[in-house]
């Protein structure tokens, strides 16, 4: 008892030491550590810093400040006398509320995506469930699954809720390589040669993975019929085959937030006007540039340059993070849809109830020693 009285004391003094405390709480919670206020405050700034650096870090940063750089230098040295306080207001109705809207629909998309991902994952897993625990009336009992022989139908076969699992980690597998696909919808699709050709192998293999989706989802209807055949009641049955409707609808809902996009005309707009901005807004630079003093001095023009290219930072940043939710499945993006997560989960909830088939309904489930038990594996 002495020995783990020191231990959690010596746990508390590191925890205070490196800037942490315990999550306040019983079981799942007080497994966690948090850091302190001060220390989370700094933690988040810097990480927020990391990540706006990492949205502009892209090629448009280049040409945008080197257009920021050039306007700059050509009003403040060549044009210098068209000086004036332009209004911000043209700014917000050509680029900024077109890209505010941009990024709240495509937002909204990644929530609806997320959410037909999640009721596809459900529906699939009570699928599974229905075709490995359901029973039903025998000629004896309540144990029509294992019944061996029958009147009329056919026996259910021993493999069948096996082969059912590896049906539907194959239709995992394939959902996960058809919404990994890359997207269309970008301007070199409609203008440039090699972007039209890149357009068609991304619709061919579109195509080639609903194909072998739908024709999975299909042999669903097949499985649900042996259960029908082994004397499960129609009413059971068609409750089953309502579930894989349902499910093909919400398959449907994922094609459609995977290959339909907002305007592309709209993002193509907005990202010519970010790199022509700096030049609409030389005569303010100038205005900058000179201050109250009205002459052009070395300082106003560094800040000027400053100004310019940090307005220009911010809107490519925005714009990036936009191009970034078009498809609510890319890839890499910290804001879309994990894909290879969730359909892990998938993968993970139809194995738990693979293996929970032994277990009664009643069995206490303790979630601490579960937890102590992934640890042991980890």
């Amino acid at each position: 008892m002495q020995q783990g009285l020191l231990s959690s004391k010596s746990s508390r003094f590191y925890d205070n030491v490196h800037g942490r405390q315990p999550k306040a709480g019983s079981g799942l919670a007080a497994q966690i550590c948090v850091p302190m206020m001060c220390c989370g405050a700094i933690q988040d700034f810097c990480a927020s810093t990391l990540m706006l650096i990492d949205l502009m870090w892209v090629p448009d940063t280049l040409l945008v400040i080197c257009s920021a750089i050039f306007s700059v230098l050509l009003f403040d040295l060549e044009l210098n006398d068209y000086a004036a306080n332009l209004s911000w207001t043209a700014v917000s109705f050509m680029l900024m509320f077109p890209l505010q809207n941009a990024i709240r629909s495509a937002y909204a998309r990644r929530e609806s995506a997320a959410i037909a991902l999640s009721q596809f994952r459900a529906l699939l897993v009570n699928i599974f469930v229905a075709n490995a625990r359901w029973d039903w009336p025998s000629n004896v009992g309540f144990d029509g699954r294992s019944e061996t022989t029958k009147k009329k139908g056919t026996p259910l076969s021993v493999e069948h809720t096996n082969q059912v699992h590896a049906l539907m980690l194959q239709l995992c597998d394939v959902l996960q390589d058809l919404l990994l696909v890359p997207r269309t919808g970008k301007a070199r699709h409609e203008f440039i040669t090699r972007g039209r050709r890149e357009k068609e192998q991304i619709e061919a293999a579109e195509r080639k993975g609903r194909e072998h989706l739908l024709k999975l989802m299909l042999r669903l209807c097949g499985a649900s019929e042996d259960l029908k055949s082994a004397g499960m009641p129609a009413g059971e049955a068609s409750r089953v085959n309502h579930f894989i409707m349902q499910l093909h609808e919400k398959f449907e809902l994922l094609w459609n937030y995977k290959t339909y996009r907002t305007p592309i005309s709209l993002r193509a707009m907005m990202r010519v006007l970010v790199q022509l901005l700096p030049l609409f807004y030389g005569p303010y630079w100038v205005h900058i540039a000179k201050g109250d003093s009205a002459n052009l001095t070395a300082q106003g023009t560094v800040f000027a340059i400053f100004f310019s290219a940090s307005v220009s930072l911010i809107t490519i940043a925005m714009l990036v993070m936009e191009l970034q939710m078009e498809n609510p499945y890319q890839e890499g993006s910290r804001d879309c849809v994990h894909v290879r997560e969730e359909i892990g989960f998938i993968r993970e909830a139809l194995q738990d109830a693979l293996s929970d088939m032994s277990s009664t309904w009643h069995e206490r489930l303790d979630i601490q020693a579960a937890s102590s038990k992934e640890r042991s594996d980890e």
